[in-house]
């Protein structure tokens, strides 16, 4: 994930593949070497950004399939989480594009089936289908999600310790 000024806040590495059409390997496949980069807390494996719209984070594809993964992000403090698309066949119309001719960095795009979902599971925006390279849009009150996770802990007496 970048910033406005162009710089990498966030990196994400896919955690659960698409099998059998992805062949990959994920960190829980090569432990003993992920853990000595990354370590074994929850950013090594549930990254967030913190932004100024709030702290986001995102799964990829079939991650977003286990509610785990959403957990992960969730426990590690994501606000807004982004879920990037299935690999085709599983979508239909999936391209690569770059940013110009110059570009070495691709970006996957497909054509709908996007939706923006705030947190009581009401979708605030929608996309079903387009025949090429698409976006989807919603609003997100970040602050009316910190204001609904604060009263659920008063209601349920949870409570953190603050990092110190």
């Amino acid at each position: 994930m970048l910033s406005p000024d162009g710089e990498i806040i966030l990196r994400h590495h896919k955690v659960v593949p698409l099998l059998p059409v992805e062949h990959s390997v994920t960190p829980h496949n090569v432990w003993d070497k992920w853990i000595e980069p990354y370590g074994h807390s929850l950013d090594a494996f549930y990254p967030v950004a913190d932004t100024d719209v709030g702290r986001l984070g995102f799964l990829m594809a079939n991650e977003g399939s286990y509610p785990e993964n959403a957990r992960g992000l969730a426990m590690n403090g994501a606000e807004v989480v982004y879920r990037g698309p299935y690999p085709h066949p599983h979508v239909g119309n999936v391209g690569t594009y770059y940013l110009n001719s110059e570009s070495a960095v691709p970006i996957d795009t497909f054509g709908g089936g996007s939706a923006v979902i705030d947190y009581r599971g009401q979708i605030v925006g929608r996309h079903d289908y387009s025949g090429g390279s698409s976006w989807v849009a919603g609003t997100i009150d970040v602050e009316e999600v910190i204001d609904k996770q604060i009263s659920l802990m008063h209601e349920q007496d949870i409570w953190v310790a603050p990092d110190t």
